[in-house]
């Protein structure tokens, strides 16, 4: 069990919390679609998706409460994006039970419906014809800025947004120590955040991240992974909406 609550070098979540937390890295969207009872772990596992479609008559609660536990799968990060602190105070102290309509008008669902896998489904067709990267782009634009000074966010939105104009780029990183020396054999990466040559590639809370930021937004817990020895574009890359 102590094993499970523990936190290894640059990770920031633990393996309940990894268990819900991975929907929030992968690069493309997830919908969860809900019927029946959703409980406690299960609660926190669908918050975690992008979106999440039920059944009018769907039962959730946050039963942590009911055996003196709090909620301890990333429901701490997820409920908060979604509903007003009273309500997400109210749930975790009560174990209340809240049914598909009540989650819609909290905001924890994204709709409701008696067949909530056709909505589920129409949302993935809109999706799907737009371009993947912009998609992905978005879902990581969206997480990284949320909660973010408005000067940070700017300065993500643009890096990420000149990376899609570019294309897709494969970085050859140069590994290095915690002393910025050289440290063992050259790797290739895909970028997401927008490198550019020479510039130092860190590892904050679990995420990627390039240097140099803004001198005010650089983390003091980041921490030096390498740095960009070169840039390579694919032939077959594009900018979204156009063809090679």
């Amino acid at each position: 069990m102590a094993k499970a609550f523990a936190k290894f070098p640059g990770q920031k979540t633990n393996l309940f919390q990894r268990a819900c937390w991975v929907w929030r890295e992968l690069p493309v969207p997830v919908i969860a679609v809900v019927h029946g009872h959703c409980f406690g772990g299960g609660l926190q596992l669908a918050l975690a998706a992008d979106f999440r479609f039920t059944t009018p008559d769907c039962t959730f609660s946050v039963m942590e409460a009911k055996w003196g536990l709090i909620p301890d799968m990333t429901g701490t990060v997820t409920m908060r994006e979604l509903a007003a602190m009273d309500v997400v105070k109210r749930l975790a102290m009560t174990a209340e039970l809240f049914d598909g309509n009540q989650a819609l008008e909290w905001g924890f669902v994204s709709g409701v419906s008696d067949n909530p896998i056709k909505p589920a489904q129409e949302l993935l067709s809109q999706i799907a014809v737009r371009s993947p990267d912009a998609v992905a782009a978005t879902k990581t634009l969206l997480h990284k800025t949320w909660n973010r000074s408005p000067r940070g966010a700017f300065w993500i939105e643009s890096r990420i947004q000149l990376a899609l104009m570019r294309g897709k780029k494969l970085l050859i990183v140069q590994p290095l120590d915690r002393h910025g020396k050289d440290k063992g054999k050259p790797l290739v990466a895909v970028d997401s955040v927008g490198a550019g040559a020479g510039e130092t590639i860190y590892w904050c809370r679990g995420r990627e991240a390039s240097f140099p930021f803004l001198p005010n937004d650089v983390p003091t817990e980041a921490t030096i992974v390498g740095i960009v020895d070169s840039i390579h574009i694919p032939s077959s890359s594009a900018p979204p909406g156009k063809s090679s």
